[in-house]
């Protein structure tokens, strides 16, 4: 704990040490004082420390992490170069200039930070740090110096602020190509600045892509009005071109003109929980940049009511095997509509799967005679049945089918069949065994027909039609059997 300073050279070249505690009583580190440490993994640079010297801990090949403590304000030049296993390092306030090289030769390092009290960055940086992605070069920021992220081969774009005055040569978008052996552009690099600046004159010079950040925000997608249930989240967004953007949502209340400021809510979307009191509230955002401001369209929140049915489905007479159609009307917002059926004598309505709008359309049946049928209509603040409405069969409807007999050569063999329905008429038909033809029996028109049995109708089937204006209907088949006389 008596260290109170870490010389010039001290642990050079000690290419297997693994790891070293640095006590609190120490306030700088040499120049080359862990350089060539290549199993050296990790390094907590206590509070005390203020400087690193020049190539402090340079080809750290193994150094995955590095804690640099905020009371450091000066890093020499290639410090952590070549340290190719780190991946993260936050740079501590204070220190006011990246010298050259420092972190050149990283290329695992994969974020930076770069705090607002530099006001340089120097040669070489960050050149050869490949895994690269994104840097924020902070306003404060006056000088790149040359090649300072020379070989950044995964960084595709840079902002670079209207404060940096000077840019060195190959500073951003250039790497080295082995192959070939010359420098080339990174493809498709974009330089983000503003029009008359150093950035616009490298970009240009470069024949870099340059985008202009002096344009004032566009909106692209406006807030759309929505309906909500009470209670339930209400949700507006709104879409933007543009940099830098600053977003604030504004209120208006119903019958007024003034436009409220939300505080707090600075994001492109806002939701929140609909209540009685925001009911026909207006919201809109302002969107804005350090080149002007645009306020989007208003949109409107209505809260949703429980639907109210207009028109009730009415009850409907039809003939047998006709098409009819039931037809429900109702008012509300985001309305869904199901159906359900009730059999006679039942106290149980069940929902018919699939049958789920205004109108329902079914064939008329021996059985759905006397069904009922109504509609369910929902929205998120709740649902109302309709009245029932009844489907009558007008057409027959046979309720006793025909029965199969069997008699005695020479006796008597009767079939009948019952129906209901208006103005009923019968027409008894036979078929003879073997046949698949169904023959007229010419007169015989009446609900019951009798005749003598014989060996001629022995297995000789029967039945009816029963038909009236509304439609016709056939029985079941039944069957004679002739016994013979022992």
């Amino acid at each position: 704990e008596s260290v109170t300073s870490i010389g010039n050279s001290a642990f050079e070249g000690c290419s297997s040490l693994t790891s070293v505690t640095i006590p609190e009583s120490v306030t700088s580190i040499g120049e080359y004082a862990f350089e060539h440490c290549s199993s050296l993994t990790s390094v907590t640079i206590p509070a005390g420390v203020t400087g690193i010297g020049y190539c402090g801990f340079r080809d750290c090949s193994s150094l995955t992490s590095v804690t640099i403590p905020e009371s450091v304000t000066s890093i020499g030049e290639y410090a952590f170069y070549g340290c190719s296993s780190l991946t993260s390092v936050a740079i501590p306030e204070g220190v006011t200039y990246i010298l050259g090289g420092v972190f050149a030769g990283c290329s695992s390092l994969t974020s930076v930070t770069i705090p607002a009290s530099v006001t340089s960055i120097g040669y070489s940086a960050f050149e050869g740090c490949s895994s690269l992605t994104s840097v924020t070069i902070p306003e404060s920021v006056t000088r790149i110096g040359e090649s300072a992220f020379y070989g950044c081969s995964s960084l595709t774009s840079v902002t670079i602020p209207a404060s940096v005055t000077s840019i060195g040569n190959k500073a951003f978008g250039w790497y080295w190509n082995d192959e070939e052996v010359t420098s080339e552009r990174i493809e498709g690099f974009t330089i983000y600045g503003y029009n008359g600046s150093e950035a616009q004159r490298y970009a240009e010079e470069n024949e870099f892509c340059f985008a202009n950040l002096d344009a004032a925000p566009v909106i692209t997608g406006q807030p759309e009005s929505v309906s909500v249930a009470l209670g339930k989240t209400a949700s507006f967004h709104v879409t933007v071109t543009g940099e830098n953007l600053k977003y604030q949502w504004q209120y208006q209340k119903p019958n007024s003109e003034a436009w409220i400021k939300w505080s707090g809510k600075t994001e492109a979307s806002l939701s929140f929980k609909s209540t009685a009191s925001n009911n026909g509230y207006k919201y809109r955002c302002v969107v804005s940049n350090r080149n002007g401001s645009v306020n989007s369209e208003a949109a409107s929140l209505t809260l949703l009511s429980k639907p109210e049915i207009t028109t009730q489905p009415q009850s409907v007479s039809a003939g047998f095997g006709k098409a009819v159609t039931f037809r429900v009307t109702a008012a509300g917002e985001n309305l869904s509509y199901q159906w359900q059926y009730k059999k006679p004598n039942s106290g149980t309505w069940i929902r018919w799967s699939g049958k789920t709008a205004a109108s329902l359309s079914l064939k008329a049946t021996a059985a759905n005679n006397d069904y009922q049928y109504r509609c369910v209509v929902s929205n998120e603040a709740g649902s109302v049945a309709s009245e029932p409405a009844t489907l009558n069969i007008t057409g027959p409807i046979i309720t006793a089918q025909p029965q199969s007999v069997g008699v005695a050569f020479g006796k008597t063999a009767s079939f009948s069949v019952t129906a209901t329905g208006e103005n009923l008429q019968y027409q008894w038909q036979y078929k003879k065994p073997g046949s698949s033809s169904w023959i007229k029996w010419s007169g015989k028109t009446e609900a019951s027909i009798s005749f003598r049995a014989s060996d001629k109708n022995d297995g000789y089937q029967y039945r009816c039609v029963v038909s009236n204006v509304d439609g016709s209907v056939k029985s079941n088949a039944a069957t004679l059997t002739v016994r013979t006389a022992n």
